[in-house]
C-alpha cells in the first residue's frame, strides 16, 4: 500500500510542475515560419523624354522569415499591350518584418506617351506565402 501512495504522489507533483503558472505551456505544435511579400510603391524621379527612366520600388516581407534571392519581373508595356521593356533579376535579401528598395535599370528608349508599368515580386513562385495576391504592382507611366 505504501508504494502505491508514493507513486500517486509523484505523478501528481509532475502534473503540478507542468501546469505551474509562469512556465511555458508545451502544446506539441511547432512555430510556423512563413513569407508574405507585397509591393507597396513604384515611383520614377523624372519622366521626361530623353531622361533615364529608373523606377524605385518598395518591397515588403510581412512574414516571420527572411527570404534570399527573391526573383522579380519589371515590365513596361505600350497602351496596346505590346512589350516595350522587360527585365528580371533577384533581390538578395528581404528581411522578415522588413522592406527593401529596388531600383530598376534605366530605360531611355521610350517615346512620349502613356505606358503600363508592372512589377511582380516572387515571379517564379518559389516561396509559399500567406497572400500571393499582393505580389504585383501596376501603374501608368506618362513620358512627356
Amino acid at each position: 500500500t505504501m508504494a502505491t501512495t508514493h507513486n500517486s504522489n509523484a505523478a501528481l507533483s509532475v502534473l503540478i510542475v507542468i501546469a505551474a503558472p509562469g512556465l511555458p505551456v508545451l502544446t506539441g505544435h511547432a512555430t510556423a515560419n512563413y513569407y508574405d511579400f507585397s509591393v507597396a510603391d513604384l515611383t520614377y524621379p523624372d519622366t521626361k523624354l530623353g531622361f533615364p527612366l529608373a523606377a524605385t520600388v518598395t518591397v515588403y516581407n510581412a512574414g516571420s522569415t527572411s527570404a534570399s534571392y527573391v526573383r522579380y519581373t519589371y515590365e513596361i508595356l505600350a497602351q496596346n499591350g505590346q512589350h516595350r521593356y522587360s527585365y528580371q533579376d533577384y533581390i538578395p535579401v528581404i528581411p522578415a518584418q522588413g522592406s527593401v528598395m529596388v531600383t530598376t535599370p534605366a530605360d531611355t528608349g521610350l517615346k512620349a506617351g502613356a505606358y503600363m508599368v508592372k512589377f511582380l515580386v516572387d515571379s517564379d513562385r518559389r516561396f509559399d506565402e500567406l497572400d500571393e495576391a499582393d505580389n504585383h504592382y501596376e501603374t501608368t507611366l506618362v513620358v512627356k
